[in-house]
């Protein structure tokens, strides 16, 4: 398992509201990925499977969330899209993992 503790989650929004940056962790596991960060409902859990190496479908079942993310191999970063509460956007983590 890789744990990435201390990653940088950027959220970009379609209504053009300002981007949001939080301090999440990230764990890969096999082909399951398990993001928690600090969200507008509390702490928020997206976790999901990946359809093919590198590209992951996630569920928060708490919020009615669900995402995509996408990463190249030997990459820092996952992007993707996310969609809750009738809002929608993008998203971007880049996997931290530092004392």
């Amino acid at each position: 398992m890789s744990v990435f503790a201390k990653s940088a989650v950027e959220f970009f929004y379609n209504t053009g509201r300002p981007s949001r940056n939080v301090t999440g962790a990230v764990r890969l596991e096999h082909d399951e990925i398990t993001v928690e960060y600090p969200g507008e409902h509390g702490q928020e859990r997206y976790f999901g499977k990946a359809l093919a190496p590198g590209h992951y479908e996630l569920r928060c079942v708490e919020i009615g969330g669900r995402a995509t993310l996408h990463r190249f191999p030997e990459s820092d970063y996952l992007e993707g899209y996310w969609s809750q509460d009738h809002h929608y956007g993008m998203w971007r983590i880049q996997l931290i993992n530092e004392d």
